[in-house]
């Protein structure tokens, strides 16, 4: 009969949320890189703007299940950059390829994001609401499945330049809407995922470390006049440099590929017309050298 009791004791003691090992587990090193942003993929900043990151330091245990304990760090500007470091933002785990988050003060759960998902599966987002639908599913060298999603966005529109990656988050950062990537918007940018400071994902596909440092424009308050159009695209991208003096354009597609590199020597104040009818469909990243600065786009050909 002593032996029964243990036994029951024992299951008992067990917690309800039982954490399932996932196929790419949150580290006690995660490090989220983020950006604002206005008017699609840029390395420009603007009064108001916010550069920060999110990082895991230590744990805690909440309603009887263990969390990692969620920090942000960064800068905000204004008038005057404005720093701020560790603040406590939550907690956040990881089960059976889901991830799950508790606002500080708070006691609900949520579910933030799940990768076990597929093409046609509608997601409503417990966070911020936006409506998501898979219509793509690729993978990083690593294994990580990314999903290409059609979203509903807080301009009230749809857009489907926004992707879900396993283990990370989305390409907006990791409590962030998906970016829409829209002309006249202010959104959130994932600039890159490192674990052990090793950088896993980076979403501007520029090397180096998750640290961003003041670019020349920002510090100049200088804004080039780029344009980029038209966002989706069926066969002629049109680029127009403006004050920017364009050194080199770059297209990588979403496995971080470069798929097109042509050098225009400092060339200012010019149109080109860049035939993409033989890329395939799918969603790439435009990046344009300059002097000073790095600008990245978002290009989607139909």
């Amino acid at each position: 009969m002593k032996k029964i009791y243990t036994i029951v004791l024992f299951f008992l003691l067990i917690p309800l949320h039982a954490q399932q090992q996932s196929r790419y587990p949150i580290n006690s090193t995660s490090s989220w890189r983020i950006d604002l942003v206005y008017d699609g993929i840029e390395t420009i900043h603007h009064s108001g703007d916010d550069i920060y990151k999110y990082f895991v330091n230590g744990d805690t245990l909440i309603n009887a299940v263990n969390y990692y304990k969620i920090y942000k760090s960064g800068t905000a500007y204004y008038s005057v950059p404005f720093n701020y470091s560790n603040i406590y933002v939550g907690g956040l785990r990881d089960s059976n390829n889901k991830f799950y988050f508790i606002r500080k003060n708070e006691n609900v759960e949520i579910t933030i994001f799940d990768f076990n998902l597929k093409n046609g599966d509608t997601i409503v987002s417990e966070l911020n609401g936006q409506i998501s639908t898979i219509f793509q599913t690729d993978s990083l060298p690593d294994g990580r499945k990314v999903f290409s999603c059609y979203s509903s966005h807080v301009w009230g529109g749809k857009c489907s330049t926004g992707q879900i990656i396993e283990g990370i988050g989305n390409t907006g950062g990791l409590l962030e809407e998906m970016p829409c990537y829209h002309p006249g918007l202010q959104e959130h940018f994932l600039i890159c995922y490192s674990e052990d400071d090793n950088i896993l994902y980076n979403g501007s596909l520029i090397s180096g470390t998750c640290d961003l440092v003041a670019s020349y424009s920002l510090a100049n308050n200088y804004k080039p006049d780029i344009k980029v159009y038209p966002v989706p695209s069926k066969g002629i991208i049109n680029i127009e440099p403006g004050n920017f003096p364009l050194q080199n354009i770059e297209i990588f597609d979403i496995l971080g590929n470069l798929v097109y590199s042509k050098g225009y020597g400092n060339q200012i104040n010019f149109r080109l017309d860049l035939n993409v009818e033989n890329f395939k469909k799918g969603i790439y990243l435009l990046r344009l050298k300059g002097i000073y600065d790095l600008i990245n786009r978002k290009i989607i050909i139909r």
